[in-house]
């Protein structure tokens, strides 16, 4: 099911490979065919596009901040040659070059926070942080350490249950897929629901974070806590149900994929 998918590279955090990258943050007119006058002129000098990123969704009409970071290793221009070039687009109201802050290292520097189209924050934490929350941890305080995992999922799915009610959600399978979206988005896991009936549904996961950093430092058997936590509280929440979920297959214990089995417990 992942083989087909390529994975989603951060957009404004470049660790430099190669001697000609650099930045351009261009403030645009939000309008069709703005980002095509952009690339064309990059297109036409031979400069590639490395990454892009882009402010949260606007209206037409309205600026938009956007950054590009290129690779001029097979142009004949300079950078400030380009930056003068952009800056003659009736659609760039303001461009700025953006050279490499340290030799091996370029980040936009002009997006921050991190949002959703929602304007929610978000912290983005690198595989080998949250070693010390799967790994650390259980080393460290042993089965307690595991529960506190388990109960702080159950904190995090309530809340997302909340947000969806809030949207109006009230169908649980469809409550149940957009969570699996909203978490594949966040590059959590790949979800889909393989069971479903009122009392008892299973969940696969691939490439679940969780047991991915657990296999890695040999911890062995059922390895999602937190994640497992999420799946209980969401459900709990959305549901006004008392849930259990075992893990009944996972990759730290040698199987392809981890599940995650579902029993309602309890009536509404």
């Amino acid at each position: 099911m992942c083989a087909a998918l390529a994975p989603l590279l951060l957009s404004n955090l470049y660790f430099i490979q190669r001697e000609k990258l650099v930045g351009f943050h261009i403030v645009a007119v939000n309008k069709p065919g703005a980002l095509a006058k952009i690339s064309s002129v990059l297109g036409k000098y031979n400069v590639n596009i490395v990454a892009i990123v882009f402010t949260s969704r606007i209206e037409l009409g309205e600026k938009a901040s956007i950054f590009i970071i290129t690779d001029f290793t097979y142009s004949e221009m300079k950078p400030k040659e380009i930056e003068d070039k952009l800056k003659e687009l009736d659609v760039a109201q303001h461009v700025n070059l953006v050279k490499p802050q340290l030799p091996k290292i370029l980040v936009d520097p002009h997006h921050f926070p991190v949002v959703d189209d929602l304007n929610r924050r978000f912290i983005l934490l690198s595989e080998s942080a949250m070693k010390s929350v799967v790994v650390r941890l259980r080393e460290t305080f042993g089965t307690g350490g595991l529960a506190f995992l388990y109960h702080q999922g159950k904190i995090v799915g309530s809340e997302l249950a909340e947000t969806y009610r809030e949207m109006g959600i009230s169908d649980l399978k469809d409550a149940i897929k957009m969570f699996l979206l909203h978490l594949l988005a966040l590059g959590r896991y790949l979800g889909e629901i393989t069971y479903y009936k009122e009392d008892r549904i299973i969940i696969r996961l691939h490439r679940n974070w969780e047991c991915e950093v657990a296999m890695k430092h040999n911890v062995k058997g059922p390895a999602s806590y937190f994640e497992r936590g999420v799946v209980a509280g969401f459900l709990e929440k959305f549901t006004g149900r008392k849930v259990s979920v075992h893990e009944i297959k996972c990759l730290a214990k040698g199987d392809p994929y981890c599940e995650f089995l579902v029993t309602f417990l309890s009536h509404r």
